[in-house]
């Protein structure tokens, strides 16, 4: 069984074992490790967790590999857009700290990036970085990116950029396997982002808010999405920017708006 914690831990996986009773003791590990875990008995009855050897009278040996999490970080205005109906993010560069982030405000630990074919076309002509492109690792560093396109678009020299279609279920595992034991990244937009909530595979939200409103544009997140399925982690001053982080907890699907 794996369960978003918030905190420091990333995720966390429960290693459920057993004693004799039926009594269930969870084991707690962090993303990336393989866990494998005895029961031994115990004199009262509950169960002695070994996690590194078998011992004498084991009731069940249990094996799980934790996975990374899958994240939607973005910066957002007050009102919910992401980017102006220009496709601009131009509001946001102007805000104090808007073109050079603090390090708070930027996810760690990443394995990969998913984009869409939208957010995709907008890094390539923000930077010219098809005719410069040095500028690619600026941003993405040497992960891999995925795009979901159903369009044949341009690969800057030297970039991982892995162009992908389909759902977003059938994708995954070639995701999930390219990020080893680091965290994915969704940069963009919010559809993909809900297409991931869909799935059942968005484990964290976490968004940067600017002091800023929009009349129209591109929305955050186009699905209904309520208080039960959040879990609010943290909340923080970063200059001009509060940072939110929500765990998202397991439930029904949303609901396309």
């Amino acid at each position: 069984m794996i369960m978003s914690y918030g905190g420091d831990l990333l995720e966390v996986a429960l290693l459920i074992v057993f004693s004799r009773s039926g009594s269930p003791t969870p084991v707690a590990r962090t993303p990336g490790d393989s866990v494998s875990a005895w029961a031994a008995p115990a004199a009262d009855g509950e169960a002695a967790i070994n996690p590194r050897n078998p011992c004498r009278g084991c009731t069940r040996l249990v094996s799980i590999a934790v996975m990374a999490r899958i994240l939607f970080d973005t910066a957002t205005t007050i009102n919910g857009w992401i980017a102006d109906t220009d496709n601009s993010l131009a509001w946001l560069f102007a805000v104090d700290g808007g073109e050079h982030p603090d390090d708070g405000l930027i996810p760690t630990g990443l394995g990969a990036q998913v984009e869409g074919s939208t957010t995709y076309e907008w890094v390539l002509a923000e930077t010219d970085i098809l005719a410069h492109p040095e500028k690619w690792a600026d941003f993405h560093g040497d992960r891999p990116t995925f795009v979901f396109t159903t369009r044949a678009l341009p690969t800057p020299e030297g970039a991982d950029v892995r162009f992908v279609r389909g759902s977003v279920s059938e994708v995954l595992p070639a995701i999930r396997e390219a990020a080893g034991d680091g965290d994915i990244w969704v940069v963009g937009g919010g559809d993909l982002a809900g297409q991931f909530l869909d799935a059942g595979a968005l484990d964290r939200i976490a968004l940067s808010i600017a002091p800023v409103a929009l009349d129209g544009g591109a929305p955050l997140l186009p699905r209904r999405l309520e208080s039960d399925r959040l879990r609010l982690v943290s909340a923080v001053a970063h200059g001009q920017f509060a940072r939110l982080i929500y765990d998202v907890l397991p439930g029904k699907r949303a609901v396309p708006k």
